[in-house]
């Protein structure tokens, strides 16, 4: 007999861990299936695609809008009279459970093209247009603190999100700490407001600093001003494997009144802002970052029992929206466009950071022997 014959258990091992092999590919074949049918099943994921494109094309759209409504129609523009604003926060589903986000955390598997892939962002409405032709979700535009505080907190004083946004290396050297470093190159405003909202037609009251309903204003920094802000358009990004959505807006913001002593009566609502705004010292950023703690109250009186929100935003400046809005050539623009949005997304990454983690869905494989499984349920139970 051949002595090169393996033994008759070393080939039934060979089979069964082939067997094994087999049965772990059909069933990760089987996860991703589910995992991408999951997806094409949410009626706000049939459109993923690159966030700095997405930014990109509301700048542009942006860009279109606001020299429609140029003020007197005349050009080139001279004073601001749109705002451009980024926004963290999370877009809550409008089925299901009220506070819901909109997609599980993670990556998504999708068809693009129809080859599978991976998609981190998905387009859920740009304008008056909602994918899917659904309801529209809501946005909540605020963060949690834990979030606000580990994210924000350092300031000037340490390396951070923020100082790792506006594309500052600070490290401890010769020439001085890495605060130092970063103070060089960063400026820091502080700032206080106080705004009554609930007017009829969204219009708001704001005044500098902490405000009481019954003060005697007698210095001219302290008097407030009527005012209101309308959206021009907008675009909606959710971004499941981040912590937090992005919303993206053009409003005007018109003084109504910019003598006011004491709020008018129909305001319900008040809120004492406290920001902190950064931008870079040599202006390279068009973008300036707001961290902002918000207190609020539905009455007058604002005690430790009320409400506080956090919230990051990025604003493009006044001079360089003058100067996309005036920019009459639609090639430049375009150009323009796409530079602001790469500089935005690099910002929002850092502030807002994703990971590579698919849903844990994906992971999940049925356990082979039912009965240890169902012995394993009811132990639990009975815990």
């Amino acid at each position: 007999m051949s002595g090169n014959k393996r033994p008759a258990g070393s080939a039934l091992a060979g089979i069964l861990t082939k067997k094994n092999r087999e049965d772990d590919r059909a069933a990760a074949e089987q996860s991703a299936s589910t995992s991408a049918s999951a997806t094409r099943s949410n009626p706000f994921l049939h459109n993923p695609g690159s966030p700095e494109h997405m930014l990109t094309t509301f700048l542009i759209q942006s860009w279109s809008e606001a020299r429609r409504i140029v003020p007197r129609g005349k050009f080139p523009a001279t004073e601001p009279f749109v705002e451009v604003e980024a926004r963290i926060g999370i877009i809550r589903s409008p089925y299901g459970l009220h506070d819901m986000r909109i997609a599980s955390s993670g990556p998504k598997r999708v068809q693009i093209k129809g080859r599978p892939a991976i998609a981190n962002a998905f387009l859920i409405s740009s304008g008056d247009d909602v994918v899917g032709g659904g309801t529209r979700p809501t946005f909540e535009g605020s963060i949690t603190r834990s979030h606000f505080v580990h994210w924000t907190g350092g300031g000037l004083s340490e390396p951070s999100p923020i100082s790792d946004a506006f594309g500052i290396i600070a490290s401890a050297s010769t020439s001085g700490s890495e605060s130092a470093q970063i103070k060089k190159e960063l400026v820091e405003v502080e700032s206080v407001e106080t705004v009554y909202g609930g007017y009829s037609d969204d219009n708001r009251v704001a005044f500098p600093g902490e405000h009481h309903v019954g003060d005697v204003i007698t210095d001219p920094k302290k008097i407030g001003r009527m005012e209101c802000k309308a959206k021009v358009t907008g675009m909606d990004i959710a971004l499941p494997a981040a912590p937090y959505d992005v919303r993206v807006q053009l409003a005007t913001e018109k003084i109504l009144d910019k003598d006011v002593r004491e709020p008018p009566r129909g305001w319900s609502t008040k809120r004492i802002k406290r920001r902190r705004s950064y931008t870079r010292r040599d202006k390279s950023f068009a973008w300036r970052m707001d961290v902002t703690e918000v207190t609020s109250a539905e009455t007058g009186i604002v005690t430790a029992g009320t409400e506080v929100s956090y919230e990051i935003e990025l604003e493009l400046n006044a001079s360089t929206t003058l100067k996309l809005v005036n920019e009459g050539d639609k090639g430049a623009a375009q150009k323009l466009c796409r530079d602001l949005a790469k500089q935005a997304w690099w910002m929002l990454k850092q502030i807002n950071p994703a990971h590579d983690v698919l849903d844990v869905e994906e992971y999940l494989r049925k356990h082979p022997n039912e009965e240890a499984t169902k012995l394993a349920l009811a132990q639990c139970a009975a815990l």
